[in-house]
């Protein structure tokens, strides 16, 4: 920043805000998401606004800032429809219909993980040239909805699909984020105990590795069940 290469400097604020964002840490997150959007406001970036907005918007929904989150993600999503519709428009999608799932907004929540869906390729046979990262988070999106819906089964077989393909390319970070909780969760409620310990172990264990604290406990409450 102080060589004046704001570009660089915007990217590792981003890239930090979502490496906290994926561990958990608040503080971070939010101070990194305010120095995105101040360079992406002096850049006069609408993409790079719509790139901060994805840790802005999982934020303020964690911390229960439901219409700041949905306010965002309704400002932005015109813009990733623009500019990013197989990448970043799929993840915000995803997010944006996640908290109306907590409104009971089922049938918009619904329309958005459908549209994230085909967007980003998820069931395709052939992904090439896919993002893997919109891939992933698209089959979060199902698996929140059958949950909501408290239809396990398919929301561990799409939790599982998910799963293998963060394996496969080696993103550990998304099945903490939301992937393992919640299958663990639905493997609870479908009463698959097996299923349910081994996706306790393997969270705890993720996350010591990646000094994630908040799923080693999500992992401890589920092994409690």
């Amino acid at each position: 920043e102080a060589a004046g290469e704001l570009g660089l400097a915007w990217a590792a604020h981003h890239v930090t805000a979502t490496l906290a964002c994926f561990t958990a840490n608040a503080t971070v997150v939010a101070h990194h998401v305010a120095q995105a959007e101040r360079i992406a406001k002096a850049l006069h970036s609408p993409m790079l606004l719509a790139q901060r907005a994805e840790p802005a918007i999982e934020y303020a929904s964690a911390k229960g800032g439901w219409a700041e989150a949905l306010d965002l993600a309704e400002r932005m999503i015109p813009v990733a429809r623009a500019l990013s519709p197989r990448s970043l428009l799929p993840r915000l999608l995803v997010w944006d219909g996640t908290i109306r799932l907590y409104r009971d907004e089922i049938e918009r929540s619904k329309s958005s993980f459908d549209e994230a869906w085909e967007l980003s390729r998820a069931g395709a046979t052939d992904s090439t040239g896919a993002d893997v990262n919109s891939v992933i988070v698209a089959h979060i999106g199902q698996v929140a909805y059958y949950m909501t819906m408290r239809e396990w089964i398919p929301a561990i077989e799409f939790a599982r699909r998910g799963l293998a393909i963060a394996d496969r390319y080696g993103m550990t970070a998304w099945t903490l984020h939301r992937l393992l909780p919640m299958l663990a969760e639905s493997a609870v409620w479908m009463g698959d105990f097996t299923l349910a310990e081994q996706s306790a172990a393997r969270l705890r264990a993720d996350s010591a590795r990646f000094s994630h604290g908040l799923g080693e406990i999500s992992g401890i409450i589920v092994e409690q069940l």
